[in-house]
């Protein structure tokens, strides 16, 4: 099977993908790394994809393991992060990955800097592989 990729660098700095497998596609934009204060990294983007989809796993050269994140609300207010095996994507419709909701963590990543840019693998269960880079940014500007 033979993908064609389209990286766009659009303004403000962030990269933004689309990939296209014979009549099926998947747009990746926004995609952005949280310039990491510790040993994790969160990443964020906007995915969406044509057809039924499902993002499964995702990798990086520049952490131990990337995991897929959501938020939960306890019971009494608080809130934690924890794996998911898969975040949904419904057919047309944008599944934004944001800070205190869906996102990829890091784990154990190397130093990164404001401006660096890390290729993300992202696999998804129909789809396949797509490599997509994004910009490492300071922490305040993900929160924008």
């Amino acid at each position: 099977m033979t993908a064609r990729i389209a990286l766009l660098v659009v303004a403000l700095g962030v990269t933004a993908c689309a990939a296209t497998t014979d009549s099926r596609s998947i747009d990746v934009s926004n995609a952005r790394i949280g310039e990491p204060a510790g040993v994790h990294a969160a990443a964020y983007m906007t995915l969406k994809s044509d057809a039924d989809d499902r993002l499964v796993a995702a990798a990086t050269d520049v952490a131990r393991e990337v995991q897929l994140h959501v938020t939960a609300t306890e019971d009494d207010g608080s809130v934690r992060m924890e794996p998911t095996g898969a975040i949904a994507l419904p057919a047309g419709q944008e599944v934004v990955l944001e800070p205190g909701g869906t996102h990829l963590m890091l784990m154990d990543v190397e130093p990164l800097e404001a401006g660096d840019t890390v290729t993300l693998e992202l696999e998804f269960e129909r789809f396949g592989t797509l490599p997509v880079t994004a910009t490492v940014v300071e922490l305040a500007e993900v929160f924008e």
